[in-house]
């Protein structure tokens, strides 16, 4: 699928006025970095990015002599004498400085260092493969942490022996790498990211290999910014502002249910799962819809995410240490938007509906409490044991919605929903259910060719026994002690709202945080999903 250019400009300028709102936050020092394809040699830079494999330079000949020329440095000797040189993520800086037995002229006065980037080994059969990519886009992350201080910083890419996929990798993981999250006073100096990459190559492909890495990584950006605003400012009307806001830049049509709206039409998970708080909870509809769809494509695709914008527990009340991180409750709702974001685009031509279902989790005397009985939308009714289980109900609510109202052709929700997927899979996988191989296959593949992985989990039937209420349709988490799998339980009880359609849950609730830049992540939220959910949209488009 072909991806619409943009300029630099246009990227910062959406950037801009998407995070405009988020005010009193400051953006300063975090723009947009710029990519570019070089003309020349790069020789304004600097600093110069090379790239190394264990066994070597990944560079052509003539590369290799245009800049030993202007560094007056032998490469290859200084690679050799570089411990770990080439191991994947490993970064050496080395600025231009001479050996007695060395010529000091040519040199260019522009270039200050030479950036040496591990991107461990390759083999020519593997030029595409899932591994090799994500060696890409984890080594060029680190490398432009390790280029914060350099305004203009030129890659040499090597003519041969890589493809257009290796450079996109690449450039997703730079601009990853490049985050820096919002904050919420007035910034200290400190180091900003390279602010300009220029990409010196003859590469064919490059100009498109540019424009897909930057919508992938700005869909990233603008749910990490999202997820990282601090709960003070970020309610669920907020988030609906946020929608408003999007739908106007990229062309979207947005729909909002507020409080008496959700009231009159029977949203009782999202009603019970904000009542206690002031700030009361929203469901927002995002809609793309392309001037030229897919023939014979009318259902369209529907994404669903859970908007926590935060969670205490409610009265079943969080340990203390757990709470900081919580306002990230919201980021499969901000997965979900940025991939609306980047459907419009990349004007990707399929019909998709974000269903973002928001409230906050806090106490107050209108709290819902345990043993309460709750009436979700379409009428199911549900026993309440655990008000720390929240983002299921909401979830529901909007499930039901969604395969009543829209007519899906497939539906995915996104949450950060369970500790019990951290547990099965860490912080590097999503937890991903569903009793559709064909479904389940295409996500995986998905989470593979954009680095954001996932592991299919078992809907274990025989779980749903633990389920039953003896005074409602069906409880909220599981009742009996023996059964444990939390992930799986909750799972079940998302799939009772979702009729017959084809349906896939994933609960990312390990890889949206990270306690520390690592890779492309970065500390905060991680934006996870956003690529994924956009990967698995381009790849569902060619299977229908």
């Amino acid at each position: 699928m072909a991806w619409p250019a943009a300029s630099p400009a246009e990227h910062q300028a959406l950037l801009e006025a998407l995070t405009t709102p988020a005010l009193p936050l400051q953006r300063k020092g975090r723009g947009w970095p710029q990519l570019q394809v070089a003309s020349e040699d790069g020789s304004l830079a600097h600093s110069v990015v090379v790239l190394v494999q264990p066994s070597g330079l990944l560079l052509d000949a003539g590369q290799k002599t245009q800049i030993q020329a202007r560094l007056g440095l032998d490469l290859d000797r200084l690679v050799a004498d570089l411990p770990k040189a080439g191991e994947i993520g490993h970064v050496n800086r080395v600025p231009r400085t001479h050996r007695p037995d060395e010529p000091k002229e040519p040199q260019d006065a522009s270039w200050r260092s030479v950036v040496l980037v591990g991107v461990g080994e390759q083999s020519q059969s593997s030029q595409s493969s899932p591994a090799w990519l994500a060696q890409l886009r984890r080594s060029a992350a680190g490398a432009a942490r390790n280029c914060a201080e350099d305004s203009t910083v030129a890659l040499w890419w090597p003519q041969e022996g890589v493809d257009s996929a290796a450079l996109t990798a690449f450039l997703t993981g730079w601009l990853l790498g490049c985050y820096t999250p919002p904050k919420a006073c007035r910034p200290s100096p400190e180091a900003c990211p390279a602010q300009q990459l220029q990409v010196v190559t003859s590469l064919l492909a490059a100009q498109a290999a540019l424009a897909e890495a930057e919508q992938a990584a700005l869909a990233t950006w603008v749910a990490r910014d999202w997820a990282n605003t601090h709960a003070g400012v970020k309610s669920p009307q907020w988030l609906a502002e946020q929608a408003q806001n999007l739908a106007e830049q990229v062309g979207l049509q947005v729909q909002i249910w507020e409080e008496s709206d959700l009231a009159a039409q029977g949203f009782g998970g999202l009603l019970a799962v904000g009542g206690g708080s002031a700030r009361p909870p929203r469901l927002i509809q995002l809609t793309h819809t392309p001037p030229q769809g897919i023939e014979g494509q009318q259902q369209p695709v529907v994404l669903v995410g859970k908007g926590i914008t935060f969670d205490s527990g409610g009265l079943s009340l969080k340990p203390r240490e757990m709470m900081p991180p919580m306002k990230t409750d919201m980021a499969g709702a901000a997965a979900v938007m940025a991939a609306l974001m980047a459907a419009a685009l990349t004007q990707l031509p399929l019909p998709v509906v974000g269903l973002l279902a928001c409230a906050d989790n806090v106490i107050s005397g209108s709290s819902y409490r345990p043993d309460d009985v709750l009436r979700l939308y379409g009428g199911t009714t549900v026993e309440i044991v655990n008000t720390d289980a929240e983002g299921r109900l909401v979830l529901a609510d909007a499930l039901a919605y969604a395969a009543a109202a829209l007519n899906p052709a497939v539906m995915l929700d996104v949450a950060t929903l369970t500790g019990a997927a951290t547990l099965s899979l860490g912080k590097r996988h999503a937890a991903l259910f569903t009793d559709d191989d064909t479904l389940a296959q295409q996500v995986l593949q998905a989470g593979l060719d954009c680095g954001e992985l996932a592991w299919r989990m078992p809907l274990a039937q025989q779980y749903r026994a633990s389920l039953r209420s003896g005074i409602a349709d069906v409880c909220h988490v599981s009742t009996d002690s023996h059964v444990g799998a939390g992930a799986i339980t909750a799972a079940l009880f998302l799939q009772r709202f979702v009729g017959q359609t084809r349906w896939a849950h994933l609960d990312i609730a390990g890889p949206a945080r990270a306690d520390s830049d690592e890779g492309e992540a970065t500390k905060g939220g991680t934006g996870f999903a956003a690529r994924l959910l956009l990967q698995w949209l381009r790849s569902y488009c060619v299977s229908v």
